[in-house]
């Protein structure tokens, strides 16, 4: 069939993996370093990156952890590429994701990120929690992906001129209010 009103998504297909609790996500973070060490871990706020480099030490994991402003093509060669949280805002996230010509992209965050609790990733956790999910278990869905996409969206919109922040925290208080 066709699909004459369907939007051509451009650059990687983005792949989320939602956990509801930060530790989740570390662990998660250490798997993927054990399971493929070919793989850069890309951070968008240098905090971020600092945090995934200190947790790595921690557990003895030697990984390639990086901020997205050092990341280019040539850094890459053959290694896979995961984000360790979303960009706020969508068509700088895209323009860095195309950027890279890679086809598909995994993005690992958590719902107590500032993001997620801009959005009421709190009462998400609250509900996930008894739904049992546990810790070191993860959602990912396109729906998923989809909503994290409109919530980039709105946010944009709130947005006149993006400041810069060493933080996705400082990030949301400098841009949002």
């Amino acid at each position: 069939m066709f699909s004459f009103f369907k939007k051509k998504e451009v650059g990687p297909k983005v792949t989320d993996v939602v956990f509801a609790k930060k530790q989740g996500k570390w662990n998660a973070l250490v798997n993927a370093a054990k399971q493929h060490p070919n793989t850069v871990f890309v951070a968008w706020f240098d905090e971020s990156m600092e945090a995934l480099q200190q947790y790595f030490q921690q557990q003895n994991i030697t990984a390639e952890v990086t901020s997205y402003r050092q990341l280019h093509s040539g850094l890459i060669g053959n290694k896979s590429v995961v984000f360790i949280e979303h960009h706020p805002l969508k068509a700088k996230e895209q323009q860095a994701f195309t950027s890279l010509h890679e086809n598909k992209i995994s993005v690992y965050s958590s719902l107590d990120e500032a993001f997620f609790r801009h959005f009421g990733g709190d009462k998400i956790t609250a509900l996930l929690d008894k739904l049992g999910l546990q810790d070191n278990e993860a959602i990912s869905h396109s729906l998923i992906t989809k909503s994290i996409t409109n919530a980039q969206e709105k946010l944009a919109e709130k947005v006149t001129m993006e400041q810069s922040a060493g933080s996705m925290e400082e990030w949301m208080q400098k841009n949002i209010g």
